[in-house]
């Protein structure tokens, strides 16, 4: 959200919060309907007037004043010198990602370093 909105000023965001709005969010999530038991509405209760692929381009429609995105945290410039600012939902809403690739995919050596990078922070997350 903006930093000037109303919201802003508090330090999470309850379902409540959030009814009446205008919100933008991921074509995924409205998709499986995924908020819609923190939300304590379904999604066509709520005034969703868009969603996105690529949470940037929201940013700007949010910097414009056009609505409230609902996204992850650290995807969009919250800092000192954005209009943007980022509050996590009470109770908190957590989200499941998934990395895949070919079993017989051949990288390129940078893309075999990332993906040991990868496995490795997860192995240390698993221990």
């Amino acid at each position: 959200m903006r930093k000037d909105h109303p919201l802003a000023k508090r330090s999470e965001i309850h379902p409540e919060d959030l009814w009446g709005l205008p919100l933008l969010t991921s074509r995924q999530a409205a998709s499986n309907n995924q908020f819609s038991g923190w939300l304590k509405k379904d999604f066509d209760q709520m005034n969703i007037v868009g969603t996105y692929n690529l949470v940037y381009n929201v940013s700007l429609m949010v910097e414009e004043g056009f609505a409230c995105a609902l996204t992850l945290d650290g995807l969009v410039d919250t800092g000192s010198d954005s209009s943007l600012c980022f509050r996590p939902l009470s109770p908190q809403k957590t989200a499941s990602m998934h990395m895949v690739w070919k079993k017989y995919q051949r990288f390129t050596k940078a893309a075999q370093r990332f993906l040991e990078q990868i496995q490795h922070a997860f192995a240390l997350l698993d221990a």
